[in-house]
């Protein structure tokens, strides 16, 4: 009796720790994104506004000429992760020979202002302008995935001033860090800048190393070890009682 007791104790022992070790280590998985892997480029995204007719009532059929809009931008391609909420984007840029980083993006709900999300499919493609930049520079460039939430909340402060009611807009949640930096130079002259679809072929191939687990991983690596706790038990068991039938 007193030996099954101590294998009893002993089963109910390792199954917590299975379990405990299993959801530990997936939620310590879960902390935070992986660091993004992507490429940059220039594309060529100009486009031709057409002439147009409009009638004075007075001269008669104005005519305003067409018109051919320059739009050179950085194209940006991030290999999406697998990951069990949603992931955001941040970039930040600086002059090559800068020490100082802007971020592109910030905590808002303005689709034009805040952190983009990521695509369903295999790459998130982000375009950033170069109106700003002259030709000829050299521009440094760097990814960060986030996971969270954004909200309006309080600030303590009014325009700045301590002791507010103000509020401002937060992000509240895990980032992966920042990429590897990428530097791309601007050429606004149209040379060797393509309007293609982006090529991925040089985007490495290597899966990015994706600690990240769903809930139903979790329950399934869980219940694994579990059953692998009680099979090692119950063989345990089965050993000690059959030495003890042999003693008698």
């Amino acid at each position: 009796m007193a030996l099954m007791k101590r294998l009893s104790l002993l089963l109910i022992v390792l199954m917590l720790s299975c379990g405990l070790v299993s959801v530990f280590g997936v939620a310590q998985a879960q902390s935070k994104p992986a660091i993004p892997t992507f490429t940059v480029k220039l594309v060529d995204n100009s486009y031709n506004i057409p002439p147009t007719q409009t009638t004075d009532p007075y001269t008669g059929t104005i005519t305003k000429p067409g018109e051919h809009i320059k739009k050179i931008e950085i194209e940006i391609t991030i290999k999406n992760q697998n990951y069990p909420t949603t992931i955001m984007y941040n970039i930040r840029t600086k002059g090559h020979f800068a020490q100082e980083w802007q971020n592109r993006f910030y905590a808002t709900t303005n689709s034009d202002y805040g952190y983009p999300e990521q695509s369903k499919g295999q790459y998130t493609v982000i375009t950033l302008h170069t109106e700003n930049y002259p030709d000829g520079a050299k521009v440094d460039i760097q990814v960060e995935a986030m996971s969270g939430t954004i909200s309006w909340e309080p600030d303590g402060t009014t325009f700045g001033v301590p002791g507010g009611d103000g509020k401002r807009w937060f992000f509240d949640g895990v980032t992966s860090g920042w990429s590897k930096t990428q530097t791309l130079t601007i050429n606004k002259n149209g040379n060797e800048i393509s309007n293609q679809p982006p090529d991925n072929s040089d985007i490495s191939s290597d899966p990015i190393q994706q600690t990240s687990f769903s809930w139903i991983e979790l329950i399934v690596i869980t219940a694994v070890a579990v059953i692998i706790a009680v099979v090692t038990t119950l063989l345990i068991l089965r050993k000690q009682l059959t030495q003890k039938h042999s003693m008698q």
